[in-house]
């Protein structure tokens, strides 16, 4: 037998056999390596495993006209990429050009084109200040700040906006004969200023926040105590903070420490905040951590263009939104839903919200579901694509 194996079993076909013993040996060693270490690779219970067929949860989206001016990617806080330097509010436009001069075009009925003079409307562009780096506007008055820190105002002195007397007193906000035809200096010292519908927010150089004025809306829970928060001149309402804003009837301001501070109508909760069954909140509120950036009823800076109807599509009155440093992004307010959030019944008179036991049941109106939530929200933002015709 063994001359048999020998006469057969020829050199090439011992190579063959040697390198498939020395693969079977190292397949061997290979197994038994891994057995020792499969209890180190094993998930532990505590590990988090993803479900393949579990739900993904989509996040509610808000649509913006430009997210490369929100800045949502910038990591360092610079002031000067927030300014509004073309204004589009109503029917007037504002504007600062090359030479920071600014510029006003429309109604001048309260002399907020800051020329000197009433009138009902002004095609030509009216130049009113050099230097400037900064302008806001609202339904009645305009604001704007220069180089040198300097915050300037022109028309209607609601409760005393314009810093001019009020023989009236604050019953009524705005008066036809109380008006700043030319721009009054409001405040020096100015790092940044935004105009709510009756009222201005200031932050200054040292970090102080500053606000007068008057919050008055009918859309309140109590129709009979609709007047809020109203300073006649500018009162202080905190310190170290880095940056404010406002809403038609909210504001806002952003705390070095990263802290979200917010006051002025809750009725819809857009201040971000349970205050029970108060319409207002009169003193600035803590609302949120680690934030970066703020915006209330629109998400812009300033705006580029003229009103138009598709512009309701960016509305969000009482709506209040926040990018956190992390990059996440939240909203909190009216027709905002989510954990947490409220449903109320109201009936609708007028411009005013009403609860059923407050209103008068003659028929004419019925009730109305509302949503909304007074804490934050996670959402996200996309562009809006526009579309050629």
């Amino acid at each position: 037998m063994s001359e048999i194996i020998d006469s057969n079993f020829d050199e090439p076909d011992k190579k063959n056999w040697l390198v498939w013993v020395f693969t079977i040996l190292c397949i061997a060693i290979g197994a038994a390596v891994l057995i020792k270490f499969i209890p180190a690779i094993t998930p532990s219970d505590d590990a988090v495993t993803v479900d393949p067929d579990e739900d993904i949860v989509e996040l509610p989206v808000y649509y913006v006209e430009n997210m490369d001016e929100l800045h949502l990617d910038d990591t360092d806080f610079d002031i000067a990429n927030y300014y509004f330097r073309n204004e589009y509010e109503y029917d007037n436009h504002y504007y600062i050009d090359d030479d920071n001069v600014l510029w006003g075009v429309g109604d001048n009925g309260e002399g907020q084109l800051g020329n000197g003079n009433r009138s009902s409307y002004e095609s030509a562009p009216q130049k009113i200040a050099e230097n400037v780096v900064h302008v806001d506007y609202a339904a009645f008055f305009m604001i704007y700040l220069t180089e040198n820190g300097e915050l300037y105002g022109a028309g209607a002195n609601q409760n005393g906006l314009m810093g001019l007397e009020n023989p009236y007193g604050k019953e009524w906000i705005y008066y036809d004969d109380i008006v700043a035809t030319s721009p009054v200096c409001l405040m020096t010292d100015v790092k940044y200023a935004r105009a709510s519908h009756g009222g201005i927010i200031a932050l200054k150089n040292d970090g102080s926040v500053w606000w007068w004025g008057e919050i008055r809306t009918t859309s309140a829970k109590h129709p009979d105590d609709t007047i809020g928060c109203s300073y006649s001149e500018p009162t202080k309402m905190l310190d170290n903070a880095i940056y404010v804003t406002c809403g038609s009837f909210s504001m806002a301001a952003i705390k070095d420490d990263g802290t979200l501070w917010t006051w002025g109508n809750n009725t819809f909760g857009s201040c971000g905040y349970d205050s029970k069954n108060q319409d207002f909140i009169e003193e600035p509120v803590k609302v949120l951590d680690d934030v970066k950036m703020v915006w209330m009823d629109e998400v812009r800076f300033e705006n580029n263009k003229p009103y138009t109807v598709e512009d309701d599509e960016y509305d969000y009155t009482y709506v209040t939104f926040a990018e956190k440093k992390d990059g996440s992004v939240f909203a909190c307010g009216k027709y905002v839903d989510g954990e947490g959030s409220k449903i109320w019944d109201f009936k609708l008179y007028e411009d005013t919200l009403r609860t059923p036991e407050e209103y008068m049941d003659d028929g004419l109106h019925e009730p109305i579901e509302l949503v909304y939530s007074d804490r934050f929200q996670r959402i996200q933002f996309k562009e809006k694509e526009t579309i050629n015709n």
